[in-house]
C-alpha cells in the first residue's frame, strides 16, 4: 500500500472553498453541499492513487461530480412514505429515458479526452474562457476549440464521418 502525500492532504483540504461553491451548484443546498464536499474529500483521500497528476482541483470537480450523479441517481429510486412513517420507503419508478440520458452523458463527459474534459467542468462553473485558458496556458481560441469539441462528443446526434 502506497503512503498518501502530506502535500496531497493540504492541496485537497485546500480546495474545499472551490468544491464546496460546486456543491452548491449541483445541490442548491448548504447541508448537502457539505454532505457532499466531506463525501469528495473522504473519497479523493482514499483513492488517491487514481491522481497522475495535473489540475487536482480539476480531478476533484470530477469526483464530486460523479459521487453526485450516483447519490442523486440512488435517491430518485427512493420516495417518502405518503402517511408520513419515517422507517418506511417505497421504491419509485424510474423515467427510463431521463435515466439512460443521464448515465450516457457522464459516460461520455467521463470519456472526454483529460483537457477537453477539464475545460469543459471549469466552463459548466461558470469560470470566463479568459481564466480558463490563462489556468491552461494557452491562447483563449484554444480553450473555445477544445470546448466545441467536447460539445460535440456530447451530442449524441453529431457523429464525424
Amino acid at each position: 500500500m502506497t503512503a498518501r502525500p502530506a502535500s496531497f492532504d493540504a492541496e485537497v483540504l485546500a480546495a474545499r472553498q472551490v468544491l464546496m461553491g460546486t456543491a452548491m451548484k449541483l445541490t442548491s443546498s448548504k447541508v448537502a453541499a457539505e454532505d457532499l464536499v466531506q463525501d469528495t474529500i473522504e473519497r479523493a483521500l482514499a483513492n488517491f492513487t487514481l491522481f497522475h497528476g495535473g489540475n487536482l482541483r480539476g480531478w476533484l470537480v470530477v469526483v464530486m461530480r460523479n459521487l453526485y450523479f450516483a447519490q442523486h441517481k440512488r435517491a430518485r429510486r427512493w420516495v417518502e412514505d405518503p402517511n408520513g412513517a419515517a422507517a418506511a420507503s417505497l421504491i419509485q419508478p424510474q423515467e427510463q429515458e431521463a435515466v439512460v440520458y443521464l448515465d450516457d452523458v457522464v459516460r461520455r463527459i467521463e470519456h472526454l479526452p483529460f483537457l477537453q474534459r477539464e475545460a469543459l467542468l471549469l466552463a459548466v462553473d461558470g469560470v470566463s474562457y479568459d481564466e480558463i485558458a490563462d489556468r491552461a496556458g494557452v491562447p483563449v481560441g484554444t480553450i473555445k476549440s477544445r470546448l466545441a469539441r467536447a460539445r460535440e462528443a456530447l451530442d449524441p446526434g453529431s457523429r464525424r464521418t
